[in-house]
């Protein structure tokens, strides 16, 4: 377990981030199974439907950003996988959002229309796996670990587990119907998001 003041005493990276507020390199793996839904059994359970994905690109470098504290490329992937779904932000029941270090999540759910006052919505409990919108329930980066290359899939399984009511040890509170995932690379530079809907 890592406390409060174990992050306040670590060394800093960037300031105002230290150590314990960057998610840690590490190794990993993971993968989906993806099918048309005609070529799957017609009984069981377990489906998850990808209904809505949007990519976007941002300048690399953050001096070249009209606004380098702001994820556009991210606020543009959103909006283009919640009209490919059909759906508003509102419909979204649960996230897993890219969380690097401490405040790319708070960050990113204002990005993704998830949020209009994260840092009130944050501490009201808004985020927490008994919340209305329950955050990163698999620990996120920050708690798992960041496996270059597998984050992204990752971070799907785990939400696809949780529409499930299937996610090991954590589960939201209610079974919502749709999760938005984002992942990104570099400083939300390149950013996806996928809308997955539970069948």
């Amino acid at each position: 377990d890592i406390r409060e003041e174990d992050v306040a005493v670590s060394p800093v990276v960037s300031s105002p981030y230290r150590r314990r507020d960057c998610s840690p390199l590490s190794d990993g793996a993971a993968c989906v199974i993806l099918g048309r839904p005609e070529d799957l059994p017609d009984a069981g359970s377990g489906r998850v439907r990808i209904s809505g994905t949007g990519a976007a690109n941002d300048r690399a470098r953050l001096g070249d950003r009209p606004d380098p504290g702001r994820f556009r490329a991210k606020e543009a992937a959103a909006r283009r996988a919640l009209a490919a779904a059909g759906i508003t932000a509102d419909a979204i029941g649960l996230a897993e959002v890219y969380d690097s270090y401490s405040g790319a999540q708070l960050q990113a759910l204002e990005a993704l229309g998830l949020a209009s006052d994260v840092v009130a919505d944050e501490r009201s409990g808004r985020f927490a796996s008994c919340g209305e919108l329950p955050v990163n329930l698999s620990g996120g980066l920050l708690g798992q670990g960041a496996p270059v290359g597998a984050t992204g899939v990752a971070q799907v399984l785990a939400a696809a587990q949780q529409l499930l009511g299937s996610f090991p040890g954590l589960n939201p509170r209610s079974g919502p119907g749709h999760a938005l995932v984002d992942s990104h690379g570099g400083i939300a530079t390149n950013c996806a998001v996928s809308i997955l809907e539970r069948q």
